[in-house]
């Protein structure tokens, strides 16, 4: 499956990161901040000890200022694709800050 990161507008190249993602339970976080915001997706170990890093991306163009940030989080998936999902799809959100 392919997942990405994007920062607004997704119509500049640079703004968008897509990678590759192993199967399995992935753990997708990001830090922003007035100049940059900071991606990164990890997996846990297969013996549950640690985690490997799936991918991770800075972006310093473009971040939106205090005040006028959204946050928006989508599932999409191609229902047209070679493989698609033969089960259910899900996200479950164990956590969410927000530290102005």
């Amino acid at each position: 499956m392919i997942a990405q990161y994007v920062v607004q507008p997704e119509s500049v190249a640079q703004n968008v990161f897509r990678f590759a993602t192993p199967p399995g339970v992935l753990t997708h976080s990001f830090r922003w901040e007035p100049s940059h915001v900071s991606f990164r997706t990890t997996q846990r170990s297969v013996a549950g000890r640690g985690e490997t890093l799936v991918a991770e991306r800075q972006f310093t163009a473009g971040v939106p200022v205090v005040g006028a940030e959204k946050l928006y989080m989508t599932l999409l998936y191609n229902r047209r694709a070679a493989k698609p999902p033969a089960n259910d799809v899900e996200v479950v959100v164990e956590k969410f800050s927000y530290l102005p």
